[in-house]
């Protein structure tokens, strides 16, 4: 009698353990891009002509409270971010892999020179397992916030795209 109810409740407890509830795709959406010029518009980012050397840029996470530098010689990016040029507007771009530390609003510093750092902050959505950048600051002047609708009509500055004046 016994074993008469033991197959059904075996395969009753398989079906129950084995269902894994899907979150759907993973996207992580937030770079961010920059162009840095002067008061008189002179690209700061141009490798012939610039004051800002890809080479000696660096960018700091803020980790508890900490000033952490960012390199990983195991990514295609190490620095988490990228000199892109954008020919068709005769402009160099700083793409950007800020910090998305699960705090309220994660900090990244731009360290340019010895004498010149920016802070950007940053918030994100994180449906699931998903990370979407929403809103960004330069230092504590909000730049950038997510638009209901619309796409960018320049892809190579990319949806999150603001200018900094040196």
């Amino acid at each position: 009698m016994k074993t008469k109810y033991l197959f059904p409740l075996c395969l009753l407890a398989t079906a129950l353990f084995s269902c894994k509830k899907k979150d759907g795709p993973v996207v992580i959406d937030t770079d961010l891009t920059l162009k840095v010029s002067d008061a008189q518009g002179k690209d700061l980012l141009n490798p012939q002509t610039g004051v800002y050397d890809a080479a000696t840029i660096a960018l700091f996470y803020i980790v508890n409270g900490q000033k952490v530098p960012v390199y990983s010689s195991s990514r295609d990016l190490p620095k988490n971010f990228q000199l892109v040029e954008n020919a068709a507007k005769n402009e160099h771009l700083l793409r950007i892999f800020p910090n998305m530390e699960k705090e309220a609003r994660p900090q990244t510093l731009i360290q340019w020179n010895d004498a010149d750092t920016d802070t950007i902050t940053c918030e994100f959505q994180r449906p699931g397992s998903s990370v979407f950048l929403t809103k960004i600051w330069l230092n504590g002047e909000l730049k950038w916030e997510k638009a209901a609708t619309g796409t960018p009509a320049d892809l190579v500055r990319g949806v999150r795209f603001f200018e900094i004046i040196k």
